[in-house]
């Protein structure tokens, strides 16, 4: 495309600029009024249901571990160790799961006729 001053890329069909020297994009129209995917809130509600997961996890997978003979704590972290990963696991389902949810209902409430019409 062309370049215009200050180094920005003009794309001829409009909507997007890219600014060449810093190697960003910068969006114009209807992206501003998109809503954001990833809300505080949410990655608050995500981080809590993960440690309450963990919690619980720990206390399933300590029957399972097999290192009884080496102490109580061996025990405690072969299942904690199980259970971080899992933890993990569930917590980036819950924020993938989120993010398509809230980009899936945005884009179903923008195909939407306005009321009216």
């Amino acid at each position: 495309g062309e370049v215009g001053e200050g180094g920005e890329g003009v794309n001829p069909r409009g909507g997007k600029r890219v600014d060449i020297k810093a190697g960003r994009s910068i969006r114009w129209g209807m992206d501003n009024l998109r809503p954001k995917l990833v809300t505080k809130s949410g990655a608050i509600l995500d981080v809590v249901l993960a440690a309450i997961f963990f919690v619980w996890m720990t206390g399933v997978l300590k029957k399972h571990v097999p290192w009884v003979e080496e102490g109580e704590t061996a025990v405690l972290l072969g299942a904690a160790y199980c259970s971080l990963c899992l933890s993990g696991v569930l917590w980036m389902a819950l924020s993938l799961f989120r993010v398509t949810l809230t980009d899936q209902i945005f884009q179903r409430n923008a195909t939407k006729p306005a009321p009216g019409r």
